[in-house]
């Protein structure tokens, strides 16, 4: 059986942030459910993960993620009101962000926040949706590993490294994946399959990075910006200039943010990204096959990110605005969460994703 999971194209093109982001949602938790037909029920593949990290852009997007203090910082500092008015009345709308003019400090920060994180979510899932769909439409019946047949599909990967506009990290992310699919000794699978969503996550994030950085930096920006004659006499008076201010100021609000307001909601179990990885179940940190790490590969991209221990501490990051910071979290969470079934949930109601396929912003808590 083919699937055209949620019609991709449809949904990269809509001009509603909002209602593309609750799509992009649905669309990798159908993902979610044709991989676990062709990998095995035991082990989760990137989209799940990819689903609540879509689900939790949508907060950030709507502007529900930021505490009330953070929130109410803000406002007194544009002596503005609340984010979510904002939100649906002009990221719902795309007539209103065309004509956009100053509508305030707090409106710029929301806008610009809203917009990178929409625009990430919108290019990862562009990317990676096709080929989660080609990879189990060619692969979901097969009972034999077919190198030729696998080569066909790696044929439609760009070769070359993540940062040179290549795809060698997804090439090795689903070669793994197939390998994975008849591999019968259940660590090996694992980490096969923990290796194919490492590389993936790797390579989304690297194409992630301006975004996320702009993201993050939106408040000190437009603060600078709004208070740009003050700014300049401020640096007049220290013995650095602007730019040397302007990154300690992002630093240290990056560190900030990363400690106090973001998170991650996976199902039932919200975890803050500035706090080491909490595990599904507190009597074992990792799935019992993924307790020890025998593939060189796969041991190789742990100690990378500093994640080589077998120990959950240290996984907390500190500036999520750094590549390296995001990875030694994302790696531990993808280690610790492969085989939590909870990873399976629909991120919405069944009434929701009626309203969510008809293009519409559904009720209740998204």
């Amino acid at each position: 059986m083919e699937i055209t999971a949620l019609y991709e194209k449809p949904i990269v093109q809509k001009e509603n942030w909002i209602i593309r982001n609750l799509q992009i949602t649905q669309s990798y938790h159908e993902l979610t459910l044709w991989m676990r037909h062709v990998i095995g029920p035991e082990n989760v593949s990137w989209v799940a993960f990819a689903t609540f990290a879509s689900k939790t852009a949508g907060h950030c997007i709507r502007h529900e993620q930021l505490p009330d203090a953070f929130n109410d910082l803000l406002a007194r500092l544009a002596r503005k009101g609340g984010p979510k008015a904002l939100a649906h009345q002009y990221l719902a709308n795309p007539a209103a962000r065309q004509t956009e003019t100053h509508h305030g400090l707090l409106d710029s920060i929301y806008l610009r926040i809203s917009r990178s994180v929409s625009y990430g979510n919108c290019v990862v899932y562009d990317e990676l949706a096709p080929l989660f769909r080609e990879f189990i439409n060619r692969f979901q019946d097969d009972l034999r590993p077919n190198d030729a047949k696998l080569d066909r599909f790696l044929a439609l990967l760009q070769p070359g490294p993540t940062h040179a506009g290549g795809q060698d990290p997804l090439r090795e992310a689903f070669s793994n994946y197939y390998r994975a699919r008849f591999d019968l000794k259940a660590k090996r699978k694992a980490e096969k399959i923990l290796l194919a969503n490492m590389l993936i996550g790797l390579h989304e994030q690297m194409r992630l990075q301006p975004m996320i950085e702009d993201a993050m930096a939106a408040p000190v920006l437009e603060l600078v910006d709004d208070l740009s004659e003050w700014f300049t006499r401020l640096v007049d008076a220290l013995p650095f200039g602007q730019q040397t201010l302007t990154a300690v100021l992002k630093d240290w609000f990056n560190s900030q943010l990363t400690e106090t307001v973001m998170s991650i909601s996976t199902p039932g179990l919200p975890m803050r990204l500035g706090h080491n990885v909490v595990s599904p179940t507190p009597q074992t940190r990792f799935p019992q096959v993924l307790q020890t790490i025998e593939s060189p590969r796969v041991r190789e991209l742990l100690a990378r990110f500093n994640n080589s221990d077998n120990t959950l501490t240290g996984s907390a990051a500190e500036n999520w605005a750094r590549l390296d910071d995001r990875m030694g979290f994302i790696v531990d969470l993808f280690r610790s969460h492969q085989q939590n079934p909870a990873l399976f949930t629909p991120p919405f109601t069944p009434d929701q994703q009626t309203a969510i396929r008809a293009g519409q912003v559904p009720d209740g808590a998204l």
